[in-house]
């Protein structure tokens, strides 16, 4: 190929015009690395090739009219069944979902720093492993069943309202 490029070099208005602009506009191209000589001359083939390049990158984010369309009603769709999920309340707004992931936290903080309190004299009482193993996990078990109290999870999307939020903190406080 080199040969060839050798054998055909331009000017920059010749360039310009095989490219449809003006020689200005080819010099900004050269500043783009389009190809050039030392001599301020642009080897045709490999000039031709590196445009055509550039082209098809320009126009690669060209998207047609019915790929738009179908994002579109894609869109559209996404945001009736957002609506729908609303409607049905099967989403919460993301200030409520800090209040329930706190509220979580506060439940699951309480009842772990007062398991060393509550269990420690049912355990040291016992020297049966299999009991010992039961009074653990029907606390374990307890912990679970607050919390579940206060995420539902029986898909009816229903959430507890904030006076119930506050009725579980209190819960939290008096467990601590």
């Amino acid at each position: 190929m080199s040969e060839l490029t050798d054998e055909f070099v331009v000017n920059a208005e010749a360039l310009a015009k095989l490219f449809d602009c003006t020689p200005r506009r080819v010099w900004q191209f050269a500043k783009e690395d389009l190809p050039k000589n030392d001599r301020g001359e642009y080897p045709l083939i490999e000039c031709v090739v590196w445009y055509i390049r550039k082209l098809k990158g320009k126009h690669a984010n060209i998207v047609s009219i019915d790929e738009a369309r179908q994002r579109k009603i894609n869109a559209e769709a996404s945001l009736a069944e957002l609506a729908l999920a609303k409607e049905q309340e099967n989403t919460i707004a993301i200030s409520d979902h800090g209040e329930v992931i706190g509220s979580l936290g506060d439940i699951i903080r309480g009842r772990l720093l007062v398991l060393p309190s509550k269990l420690a004299p049912a355990l040291a009482l016992e020297s049966k492993q299999g009991l010992c193993k039961q009074i653990i996990e029907d606390e374990i078990r307890s912990t679970l069943a607050e919390i579940a109290r206060l995420v539902p999870d029986d898909g009816s999307g229903s959430r507890e309202s904030k006076a119930g939020k506050k009725k579980t903190s209190k819960t939290v406080s008096s467990a601590a």
